[in-house]
């Protein structure tokens, strides 16, 4: 079977790379690819030697002509040796970016939405469940996310694919060549996100800042002051500059004796 989006030439190449794509699945790739938002970047978690690389960076390439920054980041823990020369050869080299590191690693340095992702990663159950819990964050509502390696008995990848359409967070689109591919309706943990990318709340945000800033400067964090004997300002201005925004809105909420959604605090995004 040839590929519609490359030369025959280019087609020999294609097979020519080590992998275990099948032709029906990278013309799938290539089609969801295509059809991303291209305001978001895509992201493929296991990349080999790039057989499905070269199917994904085409259809950013034949789709977004005009946009000529790297678009597609390409994970990996340790690159093939011709990965590189496979860029090269079919042109989209410019176009990708490369992490040699864990997924985990990787998404560490993620602050950008993401429109499309492929994971082809670590097949054994925690990791691939974790693939799907942190990328998702990044996952913009309407954005494709096809998992390789569903049909069989990979428990990793089944695991990604029940928690994803059991949780009604994703809709199927189609299953080719054992590669399923879905379309994002909601965040997998609605109320928890990195923002500003995700659904989170801003509590779960402050919550957030909390921690980093608690990481970096221990001292940021005092102890809750009693509260007995103490003037209701004093204390409030307290704490205002000496504890987490999330214990500020728990003292607040406490004070007045209301919760945070009747107090106005929980900041939904949706």
């Amino acid at each position: 079977m040839s590929l519609s989006f490359f030369s025959p030439q280019d087609c020999q190449a294609w097979r020519e790379i080590r992998g275990w794509l099948l032709p029906e699945a990278a013309e799938e790739l290539y089609r969801c690819a295509s059809m991303a938002d291209p305001d978001g970047l895509a992201v493929e978690v296991g990349s080999f030697s790039g057989k499905s690389t070269v199917c994904i960076a085409r259809a950013l390439k034949d789709s977004r002509e005009h946009d000529r920054q790297a678009r597609l980041v390409a994970v990996d823990i340790r690159f093939q040796p011709d990965f590189a020369s496979n860029l090269t050869h079919f042109g989209v080299d410019n176009l990708v970016h490369k992490m040699e590191c864990s997924s985990l690693d990787a998404v560490e340095e993620c602050y950008r939405p993401v429109s499309f992702l492929f994971i082809d990663g670590h097949h054994g159950k925690a990791h691939a469940y974790a693939d799907l819990v942190v990328w998702d964050m990044f996952v913009i509502p309407g954005g494709i996310v096809a998992f390789d390696d569903t049909a069989g008995f990979m428990l990793g990848p089944n695991l990604q694919l029940q928690a994803a359409l059991r949780t009604g967070a994703y809709e199927l689109l189609s299953d080719v060549g054992g590669v399923s591919f879905l379309r994002k309706r909601k965040s997998l943990l609605s109320d928890i996100g990195d923002f500003p990318c995700a659904e989170g709340s801003r509590v779960a945000y402050l919550d957030y800042v909390s921690a980093w800033l608690g990481a970096m400067d221990p001292s940021f964090r005092f102890p809750q002051i009693p509260e007995q004997n103490r003037n209701f300002g004093n204390t409030l201005g307290r704490r205002l500059m000496d504890t987490s925004p999330r214990q500020m809105i728990n003292f607040i909420s406490r004070k007045f004796g209301l919760s945070t959604k009747t107090a106005g605090l929980s900041f939904d995004f949706d």
